[in-house]
């Protein structure tokens, strides 16, 4: 991959005025962050907490998503992607292999947030092969 982690928050995702907050993670050895947007700090915790969401959605459904200590009722879990909502936004987490791309949005972006972390998850899914 040419593109920096980097360059796929500040120009895929927060250049595209859709998400608010937005981080990459690695989970394979250990979680590690990538790359983040500025005030962002999505810990360990939170973001081992998210990963056992994938395959036990109801322990979200308990213990809510938590990022950069905000508070998200999960309303969808699936094994690539977990949507929570709070008041006035939203998160999105979406699962590529070892990768975690994680997006905050107003609720007036939530459907072109949810679209655009789509086609960046497919496009890295392609690339990882």
């Amino acid at each position: 991959m040419h593109t920096s982690w980097q360059t796929y928050v500040d120009a895929t995702l927060m250049g595209s005025g859709f998400v608010c907050q937005s981080a990459i993670f690695i989970t394979t050895d250990r979680i590690a962050q990538l790359a983040s947007s500025r005030h962002f700090e999505a810990t360990v915790v939170e973001v081992k907490a998210i990963l056992r969401g994938f395959t036990e959605p109801e322990y979200l459904i308990r213990k809510k998503i938590i990022l950069n200590k905000k508070c998200y009722v999960m309303v969808k879990a699936s094994s690539q992607c977990i949507i929570g909502k709070c008041h006035g936004g939203g998160c999105i987490v979406q699962k590529c292999r070892d990768i975690l791309v994680i997006g905050t949005f107003e609720s007036i972006h939530g459907t072109s947030c949810l679209s655009l972390m789509n086609k960046l998850t497919d496009y890295l899914r392609h690339r990882m092969h």
